[in-house]
């Protein structure tokens, strides 16, 4: 497959106003979440119902809407799959579950029964069979009609040196009568310096036909039109962007979690690209080098969570800071009508708030 390549030159570094607190337009409270990951994989399911995926009891948990507009956990579904697989929801409003030896079972709205389980016999040229389909709210595993849309992995610490050579998406078809997943191509080269990083997937959203990834070091959009097979390369110009230092710290030693927590404190780093179909905006969210407090040691809730907030063109429209401690990346979810879902950030998962902003 031949892609064409562009560099775009034309979205220069536009000085706005300094970023503004957004107040959200609405908030709700999820109770009933038996562990942390839940409140990272939620999805809407209709005005009144969430779902999210229990991935160490392996079960899809419905959370229903009260009339004071709280969520309540309430049906619990058993799902047939293996201790940490993923699950995500197609175009046909099924339920889909991955494992990580990548097989897929297929299960109907309600998730009362098992349709389908389909194989990928696929190997990839450096990753081979090590690889598992990515699925986080910030790089969602998409079912298309008969097409899935998946950032690739490794799925053993001995693979992830491989990674880096494998192209960041990959499509396969849907084979109802052989139950597997057929490679289709893959597509988006990784950036030379990537591996310098730790280890950095990269996270998109779907518009118009297209895939608009972003990585976390980078400050650049990658678009790929499924359509015309074309990529574009968009230099963002974020204001606030600081190129990072590459990441030194030694994991499964004792000092890991000090320096990796010292780093991302200290360090620029994208967390996502979503699109708001309310005001036709991209949001891209980041976190900024901290800046230093008097008398004490710094720690995350001194470092905001930030979004630079783009048009359809990808030129930029403003910029927000939230002064609520909320969550980054992969626990967002749209409100169809309302806006984008985010959570706080906090240590008791029992009961979790989110709030909603139209940006």
């Amino acid at each position: 497959m031949c892609l064409a390549v562009f560099l775009s030159s034309c979205n220069k570094n536009i000085q706005l106003q300094e970023a503004t607190q957004p107040p959200p337009v609405d908030s709700f409270s999820v109770s009933g979440l038996d562990v942390g990951q839940q409140s990272n994989s939620f999805a809407f399911i209709n005005d009144s119902t969430l779902c999210s995926y229990d991935l160490t009891n392996m079960a899809l948990v419905f959370f229903h809407k009260d009339r004071s507009g709280h969520y309540q956990a309430g049906i619990k579904k058993e799902i047939d799959t293996e201790f940490w697989s993923m699950h995500f929801r197609g175009d046909d409003d099924k339920h889909y579950f991955a494992d990580r030896d990548n097989a897929v079972v297929v299960y109907n709205a309600t998730a009362d029964s098992l349709l389908k389980r389909y194989t990928i016999p696929h190997r990839f040229r450096s990753l081979k069979d090590s690889f598992a389909l990515s699925c986080a709210n910030n790089s969602p595993v998409l079912v298309l009609h008969d097409t899935l849309i998946s950032v690739i992995s490794p799925n053993s610490n001995e693979s992830e040196r491989l990674y880096y050579n494998e192209q960041e998406i990959a499509e396969f078809r849907i084979d109802p009568a052989t139950d597997t997943l057929h490679y289709l191509r893959s597509y988006i080269n990784k950036p030379s310096n990537l591996s310098d990083f730790d280890f950095p997937l990269g996270s998109y959203c779907f518009h118009h036909n297209t895939v608009f990834l972003i990585y976390p070091q980078s400050d650049t959009i990658y678009s790929f039109n499924r359509s015309t097979n074309t990529l574009l390369k968009t230099a963002i110009h974020n204001q606030d962007f600081v190129s990072p230092a590459a990441f030194t710290c030694i994991p499964f030693t004792p000092e890991y979690g000090s320096c990796a927590t010292k780093y991302y404190l200290h360090n620029f780093r994208y967390y996502g690209i979503h699109y708001n179909p309310l005001s036709k905006h991209f949001l891209l969210f980041y976190n900024s080098p901290v800046k230093e407090v008097k008398g004490r040691i710094p720690t995350a809730k001194d470092q905001p969570l930030q979004v630079m907030v783009l048009d359809e063109q990808l030129r930029p429209v403003g910029y927000h800071r939230f002064s609520k401690n909320l969550e980054a990346g992969t626990s967002f979810f749209m409100i169809p009508g309302k806006g984008l879902a985010m959570p706080l950030l906090d240590e008791h998962y029992e009961t979790t708030r989110f709030y909603i902003y139209n940006l």
